[in-house]
């Protein structure tokens, strides 16, 4: 799917999750972008890849993925294969557990509750500054997910920013073409 379907295709969902949540429209389809490869790895329409823990009770989905630890002793379903890297942490390539939704509308509803918890109130706090919400959320993120995202020589803040921005002149006319940033 190319940025210019993407956005034709999810840009109101996220403006509707906007109106329900107060959660920037625009960071959440930044983030949904980046999460997903603008589309191409959404499966269940799981756009952020949320992982169907201990507790969830909807329907899930084992996907192959990759996972980054300090340690070669982790659990999963399938590990396929582990190997050290650079940075002393670990790669797994593994299957895992994920939820899995009937609708976008779903995926991006459920992503943005974890938003409404209390470890996010701060960036609740910065919902009209898409870039100081982005900032708050990443200052929450797992130690391990910042590595995970470092890795690629960008941090996430910095990409959901490019893609916020890139969004925001191409959504108002300013550009005519959009070329996203594809995580790889």
């Amino acid at each position: 799917m190319t940025a210019k379907e993407f956005i034709t295709k999810y840009y109101q969902v996220a403006k509707e999750t906007e109106k329900k949540t107060g959660i920037p429209a625009l960071a959440i389809l930044a983030q949904a972008a980046l999460e997903s490869g603008w589309g191409e790895a959404a499966p269940g329409y799981n756009f952020f890849g949320m992982k169907a823990g201990k507790y969830w009770k909807g329907k899930k989905q084992l996907l192959t993925t990759t996972e980054y630890h300090a340690d070669k002793n982790k659990i999963y379903p399938e590990i396929l294969s582990i190997e050290q890297i650079k940075s002393g942490l670990y790669k797994y390539k593994v299957k895992d557990w994920f939820r899995a939704y009937d609708s976008p509308e779903e995926g991006f509803a459920d992503h943005a509750k974890l938003f409404l918890l209390p470890r996010y109130a701060t960036a609740m706090k910065n919902c009209n500054n898409v870039e100081k919400f982005v900032e708050e959320i990443e200052n929450r993120l797992s130690t391990v997910f910042i590595h995970k995202r470092l890795n690629r020589k960008i941090s996430y803040r910095s990409l959901i920013r490019m893609e916020c921005y890139n969004l925001i002149n191409y959504l108002k006319g300013n550009i005519k073409t959009y070329e996203p940033y594809r995580a790889g």
